[in-house]
C-alpha cells in the first residue's frame, strides 16, 4: 500500500473519496493489458500481485501454494537429500498443492518431481524483487531450501506473514 501526506507546516495524511488515496494497485501499468477487479485493464495488482503470479503460471486460487526461493546450488542433492524428494510425498498425498520453486534451473531431479506430479512443479529462474515479492505474497507456505538452507529468502517470506516450513 501507500499513504500520500499533503501540507505544510502541519502535514495530513490525505484519505480521499473511499479512503483509498495514494493506492497504486491500480494504476494501468499496461494498458489494454488483464482485465482487474477494479475494472480497469492492466493495472499494477495484475502485474505484481499473488493472485497475478498464480494466474500466470495456471495455477487455481484454490489450491495450496508451496514455495522455496534460492540459488540452484542450494536445491543440489547432498548425500542423496534434496527438497523434491522431501516434498514429494507431500505433493503425492495433496493433489490440490502447487509448488513454486524460484532462482532456479531445470535439473533431472525437479524434472522427476514434475513428472510425478503434471503441471503442479513451477520452476522460475532468478526473478527482480518485485516478482519475487509477488511470488512470496501468493504462496500459502514458505519451505527452506534443501540441503542448503536460505536464511535470507525465508526472512523474506517471514517478513511477508508467510508459515515456514525448515526441514532439519
Amino acid at each position: 500500500g501507500a499513504g500520500l501526506v499533503v501540507g505544510s507546516p502541519e502535514p495530513r495524511l490525505l484519505r480521499g473519496a473511499g479512503h483509498l488515496a495514494g493506492e497504486i494497485g491500480h494504476t494501468v501499468l499496461q494498458p489494454g493489458g488483464l482485465y482487474c477487479h477494479c475494472g480497469n485493464r492492466g493495472c499494477a495488482e495484475t502485474l505484481l500481485s499473488g493472485w497475478a503470479i498464480r494466474a500466470a503460471l495456471g495455477i487455481p486460487a484454490e489450491a495450496v501454494l508451496l514455495m522455496s526461493c534460492g540459488s540452484d546450488y542450494k536445491y543440489q542433492p547432498l548425500e542423496g537429500v534434496c527438497l523434491a524428494d522431501l516434498v514429494a510425498p507431500v505433493l503425492a498425498r495433496h493433489p490440490q498443492a502447487h509448488l513454486l520453486v524460484v532462482g532456479v534451473q531445470p535439473a533431472a531431479f525437479w524434472e522427476t518431481l514434475a513428472q510425478r506430479c503434471p503441471g503442479r512443479v513451477h520452476l522460475q529462474g532468478y526473478l527482480p524483487e518485485p516478482e519475487l515479492v509477488a511470488c512470496y505474497q501468493a504462496c500459502d507456505i514458505y519451505l527452506d531450501a534443501v540441503p542448503f538452507a536460505s536464511p535470507t529468502a525465508m526472512f523474506e517470506a517471514a517478513a511477508c506473514g508467510k508459515p515456514v516450513v525448515r526441514y532439519a
